[in-house]
C-alpha cells in the first residue's frame, strides 16, 4: 500500500488493455494500478493478429494493508533529587507478535537508530527521549511507516504538609502544600484526585490525605484532623447520631466538656474521649430543643475554651 507502482505487462502484439470482461473500449496504453487503498483489481488485456482479437486475459493485482503500529507519549518516573528510575513506561505498538515483526528505534540524537534486540511488540522505555517503531507483517512482507512518540519525566511530590482551619472555625479547610514544586493532584478520604490544593467545608475528624503528580507518578498520604463539634445529634436508638460528642479531640486527655440548657443549667459533663451525652438529665429524656456547651482544650500548646451550642432533634 502507498507503493509506487509501474504498468502493467502482458506477452503479445498489438496489445489492447480493459477494465472489464466484457465490452468497453481497450487502450493501447498499459494501466499503472493505484496504491492508495488495500484490495484486489482486475485487468484485462487482449492481443490482435491480422485483424483478429483474441479473448481478454484477466490480470488481478492485489494491494496489501499496511500495518498500522500506534504509540502513545507516557512518562518515566524519575526521583526529583537523585534522578533514579521509579517507574519505566512500556511503549506497545498495538499489534500481534505472531502476525509482525519490529524494529524500535531511538531518536533522542535526531537520527533514528535501531535498537539492537527489540523485534518484540512492547518496548520498556527507562530513559526520556524519542522513539520510533516499524512494524513488518510475517505473512506478506510489507512493512509499515515509522510511528514514532516522545516519552517525558515527571516526578513525585517528596513532601507534603497540611494546614487546617482554626479548632471550630465556622469554615474548615485544608489546605495541601508538597514540594518540590510541580504539576501535583489532591485527594482527601478516596473522594477523587483534584488540581487545587485547597479542600473547603472538611468534616470534623481525622481525614487521609493522598497527593500524586498529574502524570500519576508516586502518591504520598498524610493523616489530618479537623476539630469541630456535631451540629445535632438525635437520640432515638437507631444507631445513627444517638450520642453528642467531639469525639475529634478524643486525643486531648484534659479535655472537657460542659453543656447546659438554655437557663445556664449544668445538664452534663463529659470528656471528648467518652462515649458521650445521650440526652438525658437524671435518666429522663430531655425535649428537643437547643443545648449549649463550653470545650475547655488545648490548642498549639495553648489553653483554650470555645462556646456554642447544637440541637437535639427527636
Amino acid at each position: 500500500q502507498n507503493a509506487t507502482a509501474t504498468a502493467l505487462s502482458a506477452t503479445g502484439t498489438n496489445l489492447l488493455w480493459y477494465t472489464a470482461a466484457t465490452g468497453g473500449t481497450g487502450s493501447a496504453t498499459a494501466p499503472t494500478p493505484s496504491t492508495a487503498t488495500a484490495g484486489s483489481t482486475t485487468y484485462y488485456v487482449s492481443q490482435t493478429t491480422s485483424s483478429c482479437e483474441s479473448p481478454r486475459a484477466a490480470i488481478t493485482v492485489t494491494v496489501r494493508e499496511l500495518p498500522k503500529p500506534v504509540l502513545y507519549p507516557g512518562y518515566v518516573c524519575v526521583d526529583s533529587q537523585t534522578g533514579a528510575v521509579l517507574n519505566t513506561y512500556t511503549l506497545d505498538a498495538g499489534l500481534d507478535n505472531t502476525a509482525f515483526d519490529f524494529v524500535w528505534y531511538n531518536l533522542s540524537s535526531g537520527t533514528a537508530v535501531p535498537i539492537a534486540g527489540e523485534t518484540q511488540n512492547m518496548y520498556v522505555v527507562t530513559t526520556p527521549g524519542t522513539y520510533g517503531v516499524q512494524a513488518v507483517n510475517v505473512a506478506t512482507g510489507c512493512t509499515s511507516l515509522r510511528v514514532d512518540t516522545t516519552v517525558g519525566t515527571s516526578s513525585p511530590p517528596q513532601s507534603i504538609t497540611v494546614e487546617t482551619s482554626n479548632y471550630f472555625a465556622e469554615v474548615q479547610t485544608i489546605t495541601i502544600n508538597a514540594t518540590p514544586a510541580g504539576n501535583y493532584e489532591y485527594e482527601i478520604d478516596n473522594g477523587g484526585f483534584q488540581s487545587s490544593n485547597v479542600f473547603a467545608n472538611v468534616g470534623s475528624g481525622d481525614h487521609i490525605i493522598r497527593v500524586r503528580d498529574v502524570n500519576q507518578c508516586g502518591v504520598l498520604s498524610v493523616n489530618a484532623t479537623i476539630i469541630d463539634y456535631p451540629k445535632f445529634f438525635t437520640p432515638n436508638g437507631d444507631g445513627y447520631h444517638d450520642r453528642w460528642n467531639i469525639s475529634a479531640l478524643s486525643g486531648q486527655a484534659n479535655a472537657k466538656i460542659y453543656i447546659f440548657d438554655r437557663f445556664g443549667k449544668l445538664l452534663k459533663e463529659i470528656r471528648p474521649s467518652s462515649t458521650g451525652w445521650d440526652g438525658t438529665f437524671n435518666n429522663l429524656p430531655l425535649p428537643a430543643t437547643d443545648y449549649w456547651f463550653i470545650v475547655y482544650y488545648t490548642e498549639e500548646n495553648q489553653d483554650k475554651e470555645f462556646k456554642s451550642h447544637f440541637a437535639l432533634k427527636r
